[in-house]
Parts: structure tokens; C-alpha cells; sequence
């Protein structure tokens, strides 16, 4: 799997039933997490989420989901803890959907986002792009800002996602292509670390996705989670 990655995706739909047997697998942060979520439909969520990320790197350690155990860097990223098999990894999820990465080696991240215009203020956009990125949002069809706005959004959020960094990293100190016409990528000038490649992903229909890793992978391969991955037709009530 050297240098290639994998990306899941999978749709937070699963019935009661189907998160009640999800949340098994999940450790007991996890489940204290869970519930301290306000509305059930964000606790449903975040439950299938975690058990799909559970499931894949399980499949990847050759033990059961409930066997995977993490640990966190200084700014909350996830690593696997006690494990001999290096792998990165990284997982988003926003509305109904949630997309995994996973890669041999080195330093990887996803981000995607829904496609909202009503979200796309002077403001945000002043706090989340650089002057030469607002100047190029600034220079497209008004009827593209949307679009442009979360291409550049979710380069951002995959870059530092790799990074580790969370939000200790300003998202001014670093520019990204925002044009919907053009490929994913840092630009020139960008204070990066390292050789990093940025690569959109398919999400679903008004959705934007990006990948960030540190290395040009030999091959992106995208599959689709469901139901049958995690076995749940077994246990159907």
C-alpha cells in the first residue's frame, strides 16, 4: 500500500437499531462523548462515524474494531497507539456524510464540507483567506463564490488536519487555489512544510472534499461503506 490511498465513504443514515450495535465497538471516551451530544441525530452521527473509522484501520490491523486503540497529539489528532503497522489516517464528517483516509505512511488529511452561499460572509471570508486569496474569490462570477469559497475552505482544513496543528496554525499563513476551474493545490509562496499535494474528492452533490498528504501518492482509490461492511444485516432486529 506504500505511497497509495484509500478513501471510504460513508452516509450517516443507519437506523436506530444498526447505531445501537455500531456503539459497541467504540471505546468508553467515545461513548461518554456520544452522550453529551444535545440532539440525537448529531449523537447518532458521531457514533457511525467512529465505528467506521473503527472498522476500516481494523481491517488494516488484522484485529476486531473494539481492539483499535488511539492516542492524541498536543492539538487533538488521532494517531493508533500500540500498534507495529504504521498508518495515517484521518477522518471528516459534515451533514450525512463522513470520509475516511487511509495511507501506508506519513502525514495525511481530509476535510469535506456542505456547499452553503448563506455561509459565505465578508466576514468568514476575510478570517479564513489571505489578501491574495480573497482578491482571486474577489475576481470570479458572483455565481461561483460559493463553490470557490469551500474549495478553498476544505484545502485549508485538510492542510493543517495533516499538520496536525488544528487551528494553532493560521489559516493566513498559508495560501491555496481557490478557482473551481483549477487543480487543488498549495501555491507558490505558501509557508508549507514539506512537499504537500492537495487533491479534490468526490463527495456527494453539493459537497466539497479535499485531500492533504505529504507525499505525490502512486494512486487514489475511492470505495463506498455500508451496512454490509460493518456486518450489521447479521444482527438485523
Amino acid at each position: 500500500m506504500s505511497h497509495e490511498v484509500h478513501v471510504w465513504r460513508l452516509r450517516l443514515t443507519a437506523e436506530p437499531w444498526a447505531v445501537r450495535i455500531l456503539e459497541r465497538a467504540l471505546a468508553a471516551d467515545e461513548r461518554e462523548r456520544a452522550q453529551r451530544f444535545l440532539f440525537t441525530v448529531h449523537r447518532d452521527r458521531y457514533i457511525q462515524s467512529r465505528a467506521f473509522l473503527r472498522h476500516v484501520l481494523s481491517r488494516f490491523l488484522g484485529g476486531t474494531p473494539e481492539e483499535v486503540r488511539f492516542q492524541y497529539g498536543r492539538y487533538g489528532k488521532p494517531e493508533l497507539a500500540g500498534s507495529e503497522q504504521p498508518l495515517g489516517f484521518n477522518l471528516s464528517h459534515a451533514g450525512e456524510w463522513a470520509m475516511l483516509s487511509v495511507c501506508a505512511a506519513g502525514r495525511i488529511g481530509i476535510d469535506i464540507e456542505p456547499i452553503r452561499p448563506d455561509h459565505v460572509t465578508p466576514g468568514l471570508v476575510s478570517q479564513v483567506f489571505a489578501p491574495n486569496e480573497q482578491r482571486a474569490l474577489a475576481e470570479l462570477p458572483p455565481q461561483r463564490h460559493a463553490e470557490a469559497f469551500f474549495k478553498g475552505w476544505c484545502s485549508k482544513e485538510a492542510y493543517v488536519k495533516g499538520l496536525g496543528l488544528g487551528f494553532s496554525r493560521s489559516l493566513h499563513s498559508f495560501e491555496v487555489c481557490v478557482d473551481p476551474d483549477r487543480p487543488h493545490r498549495l501555491l507558490k509562496g505558501s509557508a508549507v512544510d514539506g512537499s504537500w499535494f492537495l487533491h479534490g474528492i468526490p463527495v456527494a452533490a453539493e459537497y466539497a472534499g479535499v485531500l492533504a498528504i505529504d507525499r505525490e501518492p502512486v494512486r487514489i482509490t475511492a470505495s463506498e461503506w455500508g451496512s454490509a461492511d460493518f456486518g450489521l444485516e447479521r444482527e438485523r432486529p
